[in-house]
Parts: C-alpha cells; sequence; structure tokens
C-alpha cells in the first residue's frame, strides 16, 4: 500500500436494507473517517472526491455534494432521471457527468447526463440505447436492465 489514506464506498446490509458508509483508510487497513449515509435510503454507488476535497454522491432525483463533516453543501435536482451509479466531475470546467435510469421508458441504466456545475441544467444526454442493441443476448435474465 501507499502511504495516505484511501476512499471506498462500503454498503452494510441490514436485513433488507443496505445503506451506505463511504470510508477511508490508511496504508495498515485502519479505519480513519466515514460519513453515515443512511438519510439517503439505501446503497451510493459510488463516493468521488471532487477538486475541491469534497464528497459527491449520486443518488435517485438529485446529486449531492458533502463536506468532511457530512454537512451537504449543494444539491442538484435531474428531474426526468434517477442516478444509479457513478457521479464524476468533469475536466476541465468542472460539469458533473453522472450515470442515470431515464423516467418513464423500457430500460435501466442506460443514459449519461452532463450537468452545469452552476446552474444545475442538464447540458447534454447520451442515450446509450441508440449506440447498444437493446435486444442482445443478455445473460442476467432481467429484460430491462
Amino acid at each position: 500500500m501507499e502511504p495516505g489514506w484511501t476512499l471506498a464506498s462500503l454498503g452494510v446490509r441490514r436485513g433488507g436494507f443496505m445503506p451506505s458508509f463511504p470510508i477511508m483508510f490508511d496504508h495498515h487497513g485502519d479505519i480513519r473517517w466515514y460519513l453515515d449515509l443512511t438519510h439517503l435510503g439505501g446503497l451510493v454507488f459510488t463516493v468521488e472526491r471532487l477538486a475541491n476535497g469534497n464528497l459527491l454522491i449520486g443518488r435517485g432525483p438529485r446529486i449531492n455534494e458533502y463536506d468532511m463533516l457530512g454537512n451537504r453543501v449543494r444539491q442538484w435536482p435531474i428531474p426526468g432521471y434517477s442516478s444509479h451509479h457513478d457521479v464524476i466531475e468533469k475536466k476541465p470546467g468542472g460539469n458533473l457527468i453522472a450515470a442515470v435510469d431515464k423516467d418513464g421508458i423500457g430500460t435501466v441504466e442506460d443514459h449519461i447526463i452532463e450537468i452545469d456545475r452552476q446552474t444545475g441544467a442538464i447540458v447534454k444526454v447520451w442515450d446509450l440505447r441508440e449506440v447498444l442493441d437493446p435486444e442482445r443476448t443478455i445473460y442476467s435474465g432481467e429484460t430491462v436492465d
């Protein structure tokens, strides 16, 4: 391990509920910091560190920025979409790129949006159904994914 701390997303199952607890551990494996995100209502993928040191967290119909003390600093609603996995900070410029579900369609996890960090406006949408064959053979047995 390199010296320093490593940020990891951690979900802890409690019955049918899996809240998220992002953690930071040192090069000895000792947990040095964690954030309780149970108020978001379930598992969060993934927690990213922003250039300003804060954390970027997508969950459901919004993207959130938290400081290291667990205070929500900023929130970006994403009407018509639901965040399901990664949200990253675009460089240069600082806009946000999020993997999302689009509401009201028959498939899931197949859109990516760019959010203007200053205004919150959705400035670009990528519909992956235009480049991936939604009728392809799948192995999971889920016809919507």
